[in-house]
C-alpha cells in the first residue's frame, strides 16, 4: 500500500463512525509499496490526492485493485482528497501533470502508461467521497 509520511504534523479526517484515516497536514511523500492489493478482501479504499501519481507504486496498486474488481468483484471505494474526480478520470490538471512527470521520470513504456491510465479512469468512475482540506 502507498504510505503517506508527513513532514509536519498530521490531522485526522473522519467521516461516518466507522472510517477514520490520517492525512498529512502540509507536505508529504509517498514511500514504498507494501503490496496491500495482494491481500484479497471484499473492498478497497483508494485515496486519490495530487501526490498519488508521484509514485509508480500507487499506480501499480490501483492497477491490481482494478484487476481484482474485474476478476473477483472486489468493491472499490474511492476518496478524492483535494483533487477533482474528473482530473483522476481524465488524468488532467495537476493530477495529470504529475502523472506525465512520473511517466517521463521512470521512462514508463507506452503499454505501462496506458495500463495505468485505464486503471485510473476505471477507478474514478465509481461514486466516492470528495474531501477538501478545509481545516487550513
Amino acid at each position: 500500500m502507498c504510505s503517506l509520511v508527513a513532514s509536519t504534523a498530521t490531522k485526522t479526517i473522519a467521516w461516518s463512525s466507522s472510517i477514520i484515516f490520517f492525512v498529512p497536514y502540509n507536505t508529504f511523500s509517498l514511500q514504498g509499496c507494501a503490496g496491500a492489493s495482494k491481500k484479497v478482501s471484499t473492498s478497497k479504499l483508494v485515496i486519490f490526492s495530487s501526490a498519488f501519481v508521484s509514485s509508480s507504486c500507487c499506480l501499480e496498486e490501483v492497477e491490481k485493485i482494478m484487476e481484482f474488481h474485474t476478476t473477483i468483484g472486489q468493491i472499490v471505494l474511492p476518496v478524492f482528497y483535494n483533487v477533482e474526480q474528473r482530473e483522476v478520470h481524465r488524468q488532467s490538471g495537476t493530477f495529470g501533470e504529475s502523472f506525465v512527470k512520473l511517466s517521463k521520470k521512470i521512462s514508463a513504456t507506452k503499454e505501462k502508461e496506458l495500463s495505468w491510465r485505464r486503471a485510473l479512469t476505471k477507478a474514478a468512475e465509481f461514486k466516492g467521497w470528495h474531501l477538501t482540506d478545509s481545516l487550513r
